[in-house]
């Protein structure tokens, strides 16, 4: 979890450099960002504890971080549904609603309620500032989703569509090529991004070479199989980049929250600033012009679907002998 020892606000001074364009984010950093963002107790520990008494002194570990359970997760929690019950009962969504349309809302609501006192070291909410769309890898893994499945069952529809995730970040990635991907650690982020706009490709025939490169900051190798979404080299095989050239895949190897800050600390201090696209000012409209691509390409999917559906009798036959 990167939030919980700091990365938070490196990420979000990237973002207010126009250094970030989309974040792919686990619920879970989303979280843990917020306890900064409202000022509530996350203090730096140690991993060589008895966690037995920490949970006597209702406090919360993950790894060195020390997460005080009730002023800081249930207070947290309070905060969460409050404000985005409050979203949902003025109607400041459109359902079905993205992931990216979700935290959009909640991070400027949550930016103008009387619970935040540092605006500025807080990555999601720099990213409603500045339009930077956050999609979440998975809606229900996290204390994030746990927050808002309380406000579905009050009948408020809070539930994200998956579908319009895929269709809104597909968007992105197929018109904002070349695309340079930042991965931090493994997991689910990594996948999401990985896939977009290969779905373009594979699920709705929308012609797609595949992203620019990517860096990645990791411990995992594919000899331990901890690779998610594939190897650089084996995701070009997948349509997931240009080609297999080595300059396209850079693996800063290491724990990810030791080696990040030193890279952010030098493109902050070398990369001139740019303006932010402001992704989310026209994402509805780069999801429309995806689906009327979808549109326009369903008769060369249909021939595909049907060609395949006459031909598999014969590969099941062939692979037999």
């Amino acid at each position: 979890a990167a939030t919980p020892v700091g990365l938070g606000g490196l990420i979000a001074d990237l973002i207010d450099r126009g250094l970030v364009d989309v974040i792919v984010s686990t619920g879970a950093n989303v979280y843990h960002d917020l306890h900064f963002a409202c000022g509530l107790p996350v203090r730096h520990g140690s991993e060589k504890v008895n966690d037995s008494e920490l949970l006597e002194d209702e406090t919360t570990r993950i790894y060195t971080q020390f997460i005080h359970n009730r002023f800081t997760l249930k207070a947290q929690d309070m905060i969460n549904q409050k404000v985005f019950r409050g979203v949902l009962e003025k109607g400041k969504l459109q359902q079905p609603f993205s992931t990216a349309m979700m935290l959009y809302a909640f991070g400027k609501a949550m930016s103008d309620s009387k619970y935040v006192i540092d605006r500025a070291g807080s990555f999601v909410l720099k990213a409603a500032e500045k339009g930077v769309p956050i999609f979440l890898d998975s809606s229900s893994n996290h204390s994030l989703g746990m927050d808002f499945s309380l406000l579905q069952m009050e009948g408020l529809g809070a539930e994200s569509s998956p579908s319009r995730d895929i269709w809104q970040s597909a968007a992105i990635s197929l018109y904002s090529q070349p695309q340079l991907n930042v991965f931090l650690g493994e997991g689910g982020p990594r996948n999401f991004v990985q896939t977009t706009a290969p779905t373009a490709a594979e699920i709705y025939a929308i012609p797609f070479k595949g992203s620019d490169g990517c860096i990645r900051f990791t411990v995992s190798d594919e000899r331990a199989g901890a690779l998610s979404g594939s190897s650089g080299s084996e995701a070009v095989s997948l349509g997931k980049y240009v080609d297999s050239d080595p300059r396209r895949d850079i693996v800063v190897w290491g724990e990810y929250t030791l080696t990040f800050p030193d890279v952010v600390g030098y493109v902050a201090g070398k990369a001139s600033r740019r303006e932010n696209k402001r992704i989310m000012d026209g994402l509805f409209r780069l999801e429309r012009r995806f689906l009327d691509d979808v549109v326009a390409h369903s008769a060369d999917l249909k021939k595909l679907q049907e060609e395949l559906d006459r031909s598999i009798p014969s590969i099941r036959e062939y692979e037999i002998e």
